[in-house]
């Protein structure tokens, strides 16, 4: 099914999936498990592997491991031509020269291939002109970056309470991206960065394309070390997750604005203080950029939304099509991520059942027969042929076709393994998931007392009672005697059998009380789901 045509509906609507259930069979497939190594390398179109990409003559020992890589020549980095924009961001056909990346195989004690570690060249950068660029140049060869696609945290930055509006054409340019949103730039320099690309097949269950199956779970789970760079992409059959969310900040909801439900801090320091203002549905921010008198720009969120480090893209039931990343990305360039080490070993799974259709909104893997070659054709980026790839140089195939993106990361990625899940209607169970022992225990330990108005923090502790590593997020709710809940929190862990500690900042109420927390952590494959939940009491005393 190509993008050209309407999405093929799926048979059966949601709310009429309990009645077919009764006459067909819902089955989990689990594929085999993928182990990375250098022969998925991608170097062009239709070009894979170790013998083509790469100068396996020339082995370059790891400087800072016991690794050896090899070079990479690859049709995936880019020209930088100052003040020449069209001639910028080119792509660079294969030449020889093996400096487009590097990658080493892991190995295990016993010599087996465990997975891959890859590494990109230095960024190229090309002069813009002044506002013109998505990054602003710095000394010594540093930039900090200098667009969004939010002009409320564009004024931020620019701007204070007290000043006139900014001027388009004198404080900031502005381009519509291909995706339809709009890029706020004031920097003077742009990055062409070089793709270091992986791709593989994931088997599906026979006949899967072409069945006219109904998905009702679709996930990739990786194994791989965290992320120096938010950039990594996951493209599963080349889709981007445009709509992905992660864990959003908290807030509370009075008439049609959200208020921050709790202290948080900005990207760049400012204190964000429970109460905030996140979203004014009533008042949004419009801009008409050519005066003609229609709107051009909404935006309903103000910039502690955007910035507030009250979030974790790479967490909850939709995060982003990337590599857990020690750094937050988007408007928080930069910004490390406390939960997240660059270097320890997590898994990412990603939901493949959220990608929609723009014009229809169904989900299109919910039906197996568009998992074969749906973006083969797709007028919205100018591919029109249809030759069973994408116009990114992705193959399609009856299989799940899988192109990994590594970028910016000089100091090396490593990506051990990824398997596929598949919960459909209609056929078969098959395969087994990867064996890793999972047994979570939370416990949560509020201060025994606390004044009115006074501010303490409430301590909360997970652990995997098995030396796997295991993921997910932590809750902590905190309800008062007549069963207002006044507390949440949450924070997503990677945890092995070394405890990770978490505190929670809270204010008391006004009036004496108990406040009785609760703490909750679960994973799917959790062996024993006593142990994932803890209470504990506090009270709430005068303040004499």
């Amino acid at each position: 099914m190509k993008m050209r045509s309407l999405l093929k509906k799926t048979c059966l609507s949601l709310s009429m999936l309990g009645v077919f259930a009764a006459s067909a069979t819902a089955a989990t497939y689990y594929s085999p498990v993928h182990v990375f190594s250098i022969d998925d390398v991608q170097c062009d179109t239709r070009v894979y592997g170790s013998a083509d990409c790469l100068d396996l003559s020339n082995p370059i020992p790891g400087t800072k491991d016991d690794y050896t890589y090899f070079g990479i020549d690859s049709a995936y980095s880019f020209t930088a031509v100052d003040f020449k924009p069209l001639e910028s961001k080119l792509p660079i056909p294969r030449d020889g020269v093996y400096n487009d990346g590097w990658i080493a195989n892991i190995y295990d004690a016993s010599g087996n291939v465990i997975g891959v570690k890859a590494k990109s060249p230095e960024t190229k950068t090309w002069k813009a002109g002044g506002l013109n660029g998505a990054w602003a140049a710095g000394l010594g060869g540093n930039s900090v970056k200098a667009s969004t696609e939010h002009y409320g945290v564009m004024d931020h930055i620019l701007n204070a309470a007290w000043m006139p509006p900014m001027v388009m054409g004198t404080d900031y340019t502005y381009k519509l991206k291909d995706d339809g949103k709009y890029l706020f730039r004031w920097g003077n320099i742009n990055k062409s960065p070089s793709e270091v690309r992986l791709y593989t097949q994931i088997p599906l269950p026979e006949g899967f394309v072409g069945g006219n199956y109904t998905v009702t779970k679709a996930t990739l789970t990786f194994k791989h070390r965290i992320s120096n760079s938010p950039n990594d992409q996951i493209r599963p059959e080349d889709f981007e997750n445009e709509g992905a969310t992660g864990i959003l900040p908290q807030y509370y909801v009075i008439g049609n604005q959200w208020f921050s439900s709790v202290d948080s801090v900005e990207g760049d320091g400012d204190f964000i203080p429970a109460g905030t203002l996140l979203a004014d549905f009533d008042n949004p921010m419009e801009i008409d950029f050519d005066n003609d008198g229609v709107i051009d720009y909404t935006d309903y969120m103000t910039n502690a939304w955007y910035t507030t480090l009250d979030r974790d893209p790479w967490g909850g039931v939709n995060p982003r099509y990337r590599f857990k990343s020690s750094k937050y990305g988007q408007d928080l360039p930069g910004v490390e991520m406390e939960q997240y080490t660059s270097g320890d070993l997590t898994t990412t799974t990603i939901d493949l059942l959220t990608i929609h259709n723009e014009e229809t909104g169904e989900i299109i893997l919910q039906n197996s027969d568009n998992w074969g070659d749906y973006l083969d054709v797709n007028p919205l980026k100018g591919d029109l042929i249809d030759d069973e790839q994408t116009i990114d140089d992705c193959e399609l195939s009856d299989n799940l076709d899988l192109m990994m993106y590594v970028k910016g990361e000089y100091k090396g990625m490593e990506i051990y393994d990824v398997q596929l899940r598949v919960d459909y209607i209609g056929g078969v169970d098959e395969g087994e998931p990867i064996a890793e022992e999972i047994d979570v225990v939370v416990s949560v330990d509020g201060p025994r007392t606390v004044a009115t108005d006074g501010s303490k923090g409430v301590k909360a502790e997970v652990q995997n009672l098995f030396d796997s590593f295991a993921s997910g997020t932590l809750r902590v709710t905190g309800t008062l005697l007549d069963g207002t809940q006044l507390y949440s929190f949450s924070e997503p862990f990677t945890v092995d059998s070394e405890p990770q500690k978490f505190t929670f900042r809270f204010t008391a109420p006004s009036t004496e009380d108990t406040i009785t927390w609760s703490a909750s952590a679960y994973i799917e494959a959790d062996v024993a789901l006593d142990n994932n939940v803890d209470s504990d009491t506090t009270s709430v005393v005068g303040g004499n």
